[in-house]
This record gives C-alpha cells, sequence and structure tokens, in this order.
C-alpha cells in the first residue's frame, strides 16, 4: 500500500495583482507548449506569480507539482536566512534602518543632480595652427551630461545653456592661443559675443540662434562648406 504523499504547505510570496502583458502571454504559450500549463494553473493559484520561475522550476522537476513547491520552500528559507545574516552582521534586523553611509550617497547623488558642476578644462588646449575658428552644435551638448540634461528634463532650458556657454568659455580662456568659438542653438534667447585679449592674443566667444537656417545642423553644413 502507497501513502499518500502530503502537500508543501508554502507560503506564497508573489503577493503583487497579477496582469497578463505581452511578455507574461508569451511565457503562457511556452509553458503551455511544453505540456505544465495545469501544472502552472496549481502554483498560480497557489500564488506563485512568477511565470519565469515556475516554467524554470516545473522543467527542472519535471512537471511534480509537490517537488516544484519543495524547492520554492526551500528557496524562501535560504534567502530569509541570507537575510537575518545580512542584517545581524550589521547589528540589526530592522529594513528601515539603512546604513548612514548609503543614505550620504543617495544625498550626494541627489546634489549632484540638482547643480551644474564647473567643469575644469584640461585637455586639447594647444589647437593646431590650422584651426582658426571652433564650431560647437549647442543642442547635441545639451544631452551629453547628467547636470546640464537634468535642467533640460525639469524645462530650465536657459540655465542649461547658460551652463553650456560657460564650460565653452572656460576652454577658450584656456587655450595656449587665441582662437575664435562659435556656440549655435536651434532657437535660443541667448545672443552674445564676448571677446578677451591676453598676452596679445584675442579670443572671442559667439553664442546665437540658428537663424534662418532653422536649426544647428543646417547652420553648421552651410558654414563649414
Amino acid at each position: 500500500m502507497i501513502a499518500e504523499q502530503q502537500p508543501v504547505t508554502t507560503t506564497p510570496k508573489d503577493t503583487k495583482p497579477f496582469k497578463i502583458n505581452k511578455a507574461r502571454q508569451r511565457i503562457l504559450e511556452d509553458i503551455d507548449s511544453i505540456g505544465y500549463k495545469k501544472q502552472n494553473e496549481e502554483l498560480m493559484e497557489l500564488g506563485f506569480n512568477k511565470l519565469t520561475r515556475n516554467m524554470k522550476y516545473l522543467i527542472r522537476h519535471k512537471g511534480d507539482v509537490q517537488e516544484t513547491l519543495k524547492a520554492f520552500d526551500e528557496k524562501m528559507k535560504a534567502k530569509e536566512e541570507r537575510r537575518k545574516l545580512k542584517f545581524e552582521n550589521k547589528g540589526s534586523l530592522d529594513k528601515e534602518d539603512k546604513p548612514k553611509k548609503e543614505k550620504k550617497e543617495k544625498k550626494e547623488k541627489k546634489e549632484k543632480k540638482e547643480s551644474v558642476p564647473k567643469t575644469e578644462c584640461k585637455e586639447y588646449t594647444d589647437l593646431p595652427d590650422h584651426i582658426k575658428t571652433i564650431y560647437l552644435d549647442g543642442n547635441n551638448m545639451l544631452f551629453v551630461e547628467n547636470a546640464i540634461r537634468g535642467c533640460i528634463l525639469s524645462r530650465n532650458k536657459n540655465k542649461a545653456e547658460m551652463a553650456i556657454a560657460e564650460i565653452a568659455n572656460q576652454y577658450m580662456e584656456a587655450l595656449s592661443r587665441g582662437v575664435e568659438i562659435i556656440l549655435v542653438y536651434d532657437r535660443t534667447s541667448l545672443s552674445f559675443t564676448r571677446e578677451v585679449t591676453k598676452n596679445g592674443q584675442t579670443f572671442k566667444l559667439t553664442v546665437l540662434s540658428s537663424g534662418k537656417y532653422g536649426n544647428s545642423d543646417d547652420a553648421l553644413v552651410d558654414w563649414a562648406a
């Protein structure tokens, strides 16, 4: 006489509402194709809604739901043990008691996003003699650096454009000889020329809109022709 196998009482961890999207529909079809549709439905009824995990463990245990549930239970227990050990090593089991270092890092990261950092120019200050004018596409530069891109995303375009203009000015003044830098945007309220004389050399920065060209790309193509 064969003794009836006792069901495994595994507590489900998948508490989020389950919604069918395209990705999950494909996984359900894959589970159906390998013949484990019914077993997966049993797991889902118990609250195990992570389809990729269900399929992986059903394949590993050849469709045996009881063995799959045992594996889930062992995995959850191991995870809980690791969690306890982690917090015991830190001297606390309180999830909300975050290390001061982590809080400090998050604060510094937030401050970095909110401010436009000063940029120190160190490279490419010795230009070849034949280069007299440097053209900068301001629109492309708006999305290169995180802090400046953050200004754009927070709809502070003027601040972002001024930051790029200031970086261009710093670079100009760091050059070893006089040169003209033209910074062009598609459309901008900025329009000025800044000229500096140093060691008998003239350094000139011009910031302007693309004007009749409509965008900075077309303006640069025409000027470079």
